[in-house]
């Protein structure tokens, strides 16, 4: 929590929840941290790039969130990502677009 707070008084939401999956980045190489909670906090964030990447580890590690990427909101400003739509076709998924 303290990473969310410091990020916020930094900067605003969006640098809070960055910061908030940088330090769960750093916290996956002591323990586990399933890839699906950074990538949907890079979603939050804006940061596209980084949330499918996230996001196509989640799938490689075969996250049971993953069959829910299709119709959950949160994910809506990826459905024109291309690599979005690559995860989406992996996962015989119609494209959204």
């Amino acid at each position: 929590m303290l990473a969310l707070k410091a990020g916020y008084v930094e900067g605003n939401y969006p640098l809070a929840l960055t910061r908030l999956a940088e330090l769960l980045i750093a916290r996956s190489e002591l323990q586990y941290v399933t890839p699906w909670r950074i990538g949907t906090l890079y979603t939050r964030a804006g940061k596209n790039d980084a949330a499918v990447r996230y996001l196509s580890m989640a799938y490689d590690v075969h996250d049971a969130n993953m069959p829910y990427i299709n119709i959950d909101p949160i994910f809506d400003d990826l459905k024109s990502h291309p690599g979005f739509q690559e995860l989406l076709a992996k996962m015989d998924f119609p494209n959204p677009r």
